[in-house]
């Protein structure tokens, strides 16, 4: 690709990814070109159908209108596909070494491979309050309005109880402002870190959609990793849901499926041991997923 000629890989850039969450709390990542323009295709409207792009066609449906992503036109598919693809990679590599620094807990040599569970969120119009993210790591880009996306920090300064002062990510933005080269943050959620921590702490962090007088729809992207594990073979499963206009439209559990069959195997021995239950439960792998990537205050609100 012509215009990642100049593009330097940075052979050491888990560790010093790593080195900035833990200094700063969130990691700015650079990739190449020809990566920055699937995020930016991901940000154009257009990409979208209606069932998304149109405001009213959304708040006159049910929630969840959408029932799979082979109802999404067939490019938007793709780039959702390559986009997390690309979000898996750097985030797996980041939590295998970010789980070293730790735990204690020591790898055997055959369970070195990467066996992770991923959900690419959409943005589309939509708020989304004060909150950690329930990830082991998460991945987002500045999105198509300046200012929206904001990182919190406790301001000790102030007196009586500390509260959060907000700064727009931009300012954190490395270089001028002028760069056209988009730079991405990492951060860490509270599945591998804690707020009370004092050395790795989550990124408590907002979204502020308030359409201005350009009238620029505001659109992101948000890779989390949920779940992660090693094991004795590699395995990726990644989910995908779209937020139009603080709705959830879409939520797909099956969107990228790399499951070994020595996994499908494994998984039903285990159905097979286990003893129906007599009572009736709820699912908890999925009660608490949701629990922390939006406020309390309903944005944009529960299933």
């Amino acid at each position: 690709d012509e215009g990642d000629a100049g593009f330097v890989h940075d052979v050491d850039w888990v560790d010093r990814v790593c080195t900035q969450i833990r200094t700063k709390r969130y990691a700015r990542i650079c990739m190449p070109r020809a990566y920055q323009r699937i995020y930016q295709r991901l940000l154009t409207p257009q990409t979208y159908p209606p069932s998304v792009n149109d405001r009213q066609i959304v708040l006159d449906s049910p929630k969840l209108a959408i029932a799979s992503h082979e109802e999404l036109p067939a490019d938007l598919v793709t780039l959702s596909k390559d986009w997390a693809g690309i979000c898996e990679h750097l985030s797996k590599h980041v939590t295998q070494r970010l789980l070293r620094l730790t735990t204690t807990m020591e790898i055997p040599a055959d369970c070195d491979r990467h066996q992770t569970h991923g959900m690419l969120r959409i943005s589309y119009n939509s708020s989304a309050g004060p909150h950690f993210d329930n990830s082991f790591v998460s991945i987002m880009g500045p999105g198509t309005v300046r200012g929206a996306l904001q990182f919190g920090f406790l301001d000790n300064s102030a007196e009586g109880d500390a509260d959060y002062q907000y700064f727009p990510c931009e300012h954190f933005r490395a270089g001028g402002g002028g760069d056209e080269n988009i730079q991405f943050f990492m951060f860490a959620g509270v599945r591998l870190a804690s707020p009370l921590s004092k050395d790795f702490q989550p990124l408590f962090h907002k979204v502020i959609y308030e359409k201005g007088p350009e009238d620029v729809d505001r659109i992101n992207t948000i890779y989390f990793l949920r779940r992660y594990e090693m094991g004795e073979y590699d395995l990726e499963q990644t989910e995908l849901e779209i937020h139009a206009w603080n709705r959830t439209v879409l939520v797909d559990r099956s969107f990228v499926q790399h499951i070994p069959e020595a996994h499908l195997q494994w998984q039903a021995e285990q159905k097979a041991a286990v003893t129906p239950p007599t009572a009736c439960a709820s699912d908890e792998e999925d009660v608490p997923l949701n629990l922390f990537d939006w406020s309390s205050d309903g944005q944009p609100g529960a299933l």
